[in-house]
């Protein structure tokens, strides 16, 4: 059952929300859902502000710190003076798949990190079997030896150690 809010209350909420304080601030201070404060802002005619139009840098950075470092939607949104639901939308536009609630698990997590990484030591490998088969060219130490450090470095960032 939804309470009444009182004339009085709704008008202090809009003044609020006028002055720029977050509706899920206004929401946490009245005990209010913010569903419901979406309501009264409506009834009383205010224009509901937009999502903030954010840099291709800002993006970046957030989707960075979903995919490769694990950090939650809300830790995004807190860093990033955003709400949750903005992150939720930004990954949504960039085709980031969101992880299921309550996220992964951290063995799980250390091999989504690790995937780009790993991909790119076996594009290098990929690249030096064309050649070796392309070419009959046997493939010298230093290139062996590269190839190994960064499988290597791969393997250990998916197992969560340093290489």
């Amino acid at each position: 059952m939804s309470r009444i809010i009182p004339w009085h209350d709704e008008e202090a909420m809009c003044r609020n929300y006028e002055l720029g304080v977050p509706l899920r601030e206004i929401a946490n201070r009245t005990g209010v859902s913010h569903s419901a404060i979406y309501g009264v802002l409506r009834r009383h005619g205010k224009t509901l502000r937009k999502t903030p139009d954010l840099s291709a840098e800002t993006e970046r950075v957030i989707v960075n710190g979903y995919v490769r470092e694990g950090k939650g939607l809300r830790e995004l949104g807190s860093e990033n003076r955003i709400s949750h639901e903005t992150v939720r939308k930004i990954l949504r536009k960039r085709k980031v798949r969101i992880r299921p609630l309550g996220g992964y698990s951290p063995a799980k997590a250390r091999l989504i990190a690790a995937a780009p990484d790993m991909l790119a030591a076996l594009k290098a490998v990929d690249r030096l079997l064309g050649d070796i088969s392309a070419t009959g060219k046997r493939p010298t130490f230093a290139e062996l030896n590269t190839l190994w450090a960064w499988t290597r470095a791969a393997i250990a960032k998916a197992e969560g150690r340093e290489p």
